[in-house]
């Protein structure tokens, strides 16, 4: 037993040095040698042990020091049992070669351990039992090759706060004991950093690989990643993957992977949000991959901020994210919860199927474009709310039915396609068209508005295919663009009201059935119109006065009112109205005599005017009741005109009534008039007239060819 009485220095030129008995003394031993340096036994209580210089250290026993810590500079250094400080010393090592240490301990963690060395750190404990190898307050490890061996057998540290730089090779880390751990890696060749937990906060200050992969897990732990980055180098094998299990949020001020070949895949137990409400890059991977419970959290600049080509996320909670250029969505997933995108560049569908791209409760996104031409973003969401600077193709893939709010600002189309009911809350294009179809399903068109520039090819398409129904709230194009509604069901007015539901320059339905009687009558404020139903009624209002190219219910029913003119819009002898029935209401109907007058072919007819009415028909009408007040009513048809209903009630009231080529007139009763002049010519058979006015008429009547006239009247006449 040797036991120092005072600070005690040896130095050999050549000579090895070796202590066969404990060394004991609370004193400094320093040893500097051209040779070897043996500890066979124990060293105890010592103030402090300096080696200046050796060939080789080999603890063979148990080495402790007191405050004034161990610093040992040798070649290599041969770990046989433990080295530890007590009272806050430090463990300092510089050795030429690789070192495989059994375990070094700095005061339990109140001492620091350094460790420069250009080989390999490896520990002597193979059995991965996360047993502490190092155990420092700070550990410092620089210019290794490679730390540990393998994910299943690490270096075990317990420090506050772990750095090593400049390893060359692959590093593999866990950190035991308890409390927060700030990390710092950095590699400067190709390799690898592995860093996991279980029992630490991981605050990683800096990951950095020249060229490799990184991994941090923490079970039941937090992750903090300040900068963690492996961009150097462009390759697929230079992934970032951070993951806590159990629980455990990850918070993010930077993980970077090279944008063209590097993954980024974060899985937390927990919520992952950005550490700094700021714009800057916190995630960077060629393909993003995350799962957790939420991400980011709302409020100004608090989304996480991505930069990738692919993302995929999948949460239970709400998501908030801005990503810095295009993306190709590969799936968003919150479940129920709401989804809020922001994208400075476009957000495109990275596959072309109908697969679900999008899965929220409210789905809100902005962009530059939204999908593509034929590639559409595949969404099941309850509310989707879309804002893109130029177009937006979205197709709506849900069961439950679906709110759709989209807006594009600048030049672009708006193109939705619906599998479930949708709802049109409000779609506007500044400059292009708006096309939506709808399979097995209906359309609730609120606002959808094409209107910002005046252009013919700013339409809006509506199209239910397979089944479905048709209701217009307000679909406004302005006065160049049309509007186009094709429903396998009705089409009706949606608010029960007289305010206006499309104003387009030409409108063009094909349905069941258009609008409802009264209040319910579908309101237009429109230059044209073409409606076909296949035989359902048609209840149109019109502000302002507009031309029909042709509206057809078959046997159904037709009410028009419009508080301007109606007139003839393709000016020929082809029907503007085909039905069982038909009711105007106009300031005038038809322009004149000829192919300017309105062509009808129905099976009654009232109308009703305070300016004149120029009406064709070839077909045999019941007219209900024709009034133009004190103008003029001119009917050239090659049908029967009679009485709808046999009663001395007037069937037509005007100024001047003017009737040609009819086969006969009032043939079943006679027809009852109020008018000032009738002039009837050209009439193939009998006339049978009831004159029920108060003013009296003034009656010329002609058949071309035999038939009788009869004249009624309970006014004068004359003939």
């Amino acid at each position: 037993r040797q036991t120092l009485d005072g600070d005690f220095g040896l130095t050999s030129n050549t000579s090895n040095i070796t202590f066969n008995s404990t060394v004991t003394g609370d004193q400094l031993l320093t040893l500097n040698t051209a040779g070897s340096i043996t500890f066979n036994d124990q060293v105890g209580t010592l103030s402090g042990l300096n080696v200046l210089n050796a060939t080789s250290v080999n603890i063979n026993a148990g080495v402790t020091v007191d405050d004034q810590g161990v610093t040992i500079n040798a070649d290599a250094i041969n770990f046989g049992g433990d080295l530890a400080t007590s009272n806050g010393g430090d463990i300092d090592l510089t050795i030429n070669t690789a070192l495989i240490v059994n375990a070094l301990n700095a005061d339990n963690g109140n001492g620091n351990i350094t460790i420069n060395l250009p080989g390999s750190l490896t520990t002597s404990d193979v059995t991965n039992d996360s047993t502490a190898d190092l155990i420092g307050s700070v550990v410092t490890i620089n210019g290794s090759s490679s730390i540990g061996t393998s994910s299943a057998n690490t270096l075990d540290i317990d420090a506050d706060t772990v750095t090593i730089t400049g390893a060359s090779d692959d590093v593999f880390v866990t950190l035991v004991g308890s409390g927060v751990s700030d990390v710092d890696v950095t590699t400067d060749d190709i390799g690898d950093i592995f860093i996991d937990t279980a029992s630490r906060q991981l605050n990683l200050d800096r990951l950095v690989t020249f060229d490799g992969a990184i991994t941090v897990t923490a079970n039941n732990q937090n992750i903090v990643a300040t900068n963690v980055d492996a961009s150097n180098r462009i390759s697929d094998d230079n992934d970032i993957t951070l993951t806590t299990i159990g629980s455990g949020d990850i918070s993010i001020e930077a993980v970077l992977a090279n944008i063209l070949a590097g993954d980024v895949t974060l899985n937390s137990a927990g919520v992952i949000v950005e550490t700094i409400s700021a714009t800057n890059v916190n995630v960077q991977g060629e393909d993003v991959d995350i799962t957790s419970v939420s991400i980011g959290t709302t409020g100004a600049n608090n989304e996480l901020d991505i930069r990738g080509s692919s993302l995929r996320t999948q949460t239970t909670g709400d998501q908030f994210i801005r990503e810095f250029d295009d993306i190709f969505i590969n799936s968003l997933d919150a479940g129920t919860s709401n989804i809020t995108l922001f994208a400075s560049g476009d957000v495109l569908d990275d596959v072309n199927d109908s697969v679900v791209d999008v899965t929220a409760g409210v789905f809100e996104s902005s962009s530059i474009n939204f999908g593509a031409t034929a590639n559409s973003l595949d969404v099941d969401v309850t509310n989707a709310d879309i804002t893109s600077a130029t177009g937006i193709t979205l197709n709506a893939i849900g069961t439950d039915g679906v709110l759709v709010t989209a807006t594009a600002s600048a030049r672009g189309d708006i193109e939705i396609t619906s599998g479930e009911d949708i709802t049109l809350t409000n779609i506007f294009t500044s400059d292009g068209l708006i096309d939506v179809s709808a399979t097995n399903s209906n359309v609730l068109a609120t606002l959808v508005d094409s209107s910002g520039t005046a252009d013919d090819t700013n339409d809006i398409n509506i199209e239910t295919i397979g089944a479905g129904s048709v209701s217009i709230g307000s679909l406004i194009t302005g006065n160049q663009g049309d509007v186009r509604i094709i429903a396998q069901g009705d089409v009706t007015e949606a608010n029960a009201d007289t305010a206006v539901n499309i104003q387009s320059d030409n409108l063009s339905i094909s349905s069941t059935a258009v609008g409802a009687a009264g209040i319910d009558a579908l309101d237009l404020s429109i230059n044209s119109l073409t409606s076909v139903s296949a035989s359902g009624d048609q209840y149109i209002r019109e502000v302002g006065g507009f031309a029909i190219d042709l509206v057809d219910a078959g046997t159904g029913a037709v009410e028009i009112t419009s508080t301007g003119s109606i007139t003839d819009a393709n000016s020929n002898t082809s029907s503007n109205v085909i039905a069982s029935s038909l009711a105007l209401t106009a300031t005038k109907i038809g322009d004149s005599a000829g192919n300017p007058a309105f062509d009808l072919d129905v099976g009654s007819l009232s109308t009703t005017t305070t300016q004149s009415q120029f009406l064709s028909f070839s077909n045999d009408v019941q007219l209900n009741r024709l009034d133009a007040g004190t103008s003029a009513i001119d009917i050239e048809t090659s049908g029967n005109l009679r009485d709808f209903s046999d009663d001395s009630v007037a069937d037509v009231v005007a100024g001047t009534f003017r009737l040609r080529n009819a086969s006969s007139v009032g043939d079943t009763s006679s027809l009852d008039i109020d008018v000032s002049n009738a002039e009837f010519s050209g009439i193939n058979g009998n006339i049978d007239i009831n004159a029920v006015g108060t003013g009296g008429a003034g009656l010329n009547l002609s058949t071309s060819q035999a038939g009788n006239i009869i004249v009624s009247a309970i006014e004068d006449v004359t003939l």
